[in-house]
């Protein structure tokens, strides 16, 4: 299992491996995520990336993880299969062109229609709507005025949606993701977080006792006196529990990442503007 400080290290390259992309949009060449493998010798590692000839670098993380960064997309897909082919186990994030820009639009109507809205989204190319949800009110659950929308994060399509002021004669405001919102995906392979089941080619752990099995060969779960104990804690709670304290740390450094992107953001486009003059 990955000390405390790997996991906080994995959670922020995930956030900077997005942000980076975000704001150098133009490139037409993303870069691929990088590759964390558990493998005590990093040689041996070099040496399959050599034998490949890709273009690569490594860092050693800690004595059990190194971090692999490829130049291009083709090579991390043929890596990550060879990877899993030799049985070692690794972790990556999606890549940016699968990754998602999520905004707030308020000032429509509460029932304006959500085919009506994604029609006239994509009207502004390069933007490509995936998912829109009408939120609804956090007791009441009654549907509110605000449409929670997802595209597709590339082609600068996030930049062409920020700059949306009118849709379907309505003058509307378009607000990134509060802080509130902010989430820490948890692998519910591996239990660990920063990344997904769909990027992970670990052992399993199972969330009632944390041993390399599944559900249905687990004897403990079995057992009514049995109580979960948090796999990074040691506590007795589930390890996907959001009031773990582990969980508070890992948001409360992603909420600081979001804070200081944010205001690397705003620095850019009062550059541009000022430029512009």
């Amino acid at each position: 299992m990955e000390t405390e400080t790997e996991i906080i290290n994995s959670v922020i390259e995930n956030n900077n491996s997005k942000e980076e992309n975000n704001l150098d949009a133009k490139n037409e060449n993303q870069k691929p995520p990088p590759i964390f493998i558990m493998h005590e010798n990093p040689e041996e590692i070099k040496k399959i990336l050599k034998d490949y000839k890709f273009d690569f670098l490594l860092k050693v993380s800690s004595k059990k993880q190194t971090k692999i960064v490829l130049k291009s997309i083709p090579e991390h897909r043929i890596l990550a299969q060879k990877l899993n082919e030799l049985g070692i186990e690794f972790f990556t994030f999606q890549s940016f062109s699968g990754k998602i820009t999520r905004r707030i639009i308020r000032g429509l109507p509460i029932n304006f229609d959500k085919e009506i809205l994604k029609l006239e989204l994509e009207k502004h190319e390069p933007i490509e709507v995936k998912n829109i949800q009408q939120l609804r009110h956090r007791f009441t659950k009654a549907p509110i005025p605000l449409f929670k929308i997802d595209i597709k994060s590339n082609n600068n399509a996030w930049k062409k949606l920020d700059e949306i002021k009118i849709i379907n004669e309505y003058e509307i405001k378009i607000e990134r993701i509060g802080i509130k919102q902010i989430d820490i995906p948890i692998c519910k392979n591996c239990l660990q977080y920063g990344y997904t089941k769909n990027f992970c080619y670990r052992k399993i752990i199972w969330l009632i006792c944390n041993d390399h099995h599944f559900s249905s060969e687990c004897e403990k779960s079995k057992q009514s006196e049995w109580k979960p104990v948090c796999l990074h804690y040691k506590e007795h709670h589930f390890t996907t529990w959001k009031g773990c304290k582990f969980y508070k740390k890992l948001r409360k450094q992603r909420i600081h990442q979001y804070k200081k992107v944010a205001e690397e953001c705003k620095n850019i486009i009062l550059e541009e503007k000022t430029f512009s003059r």
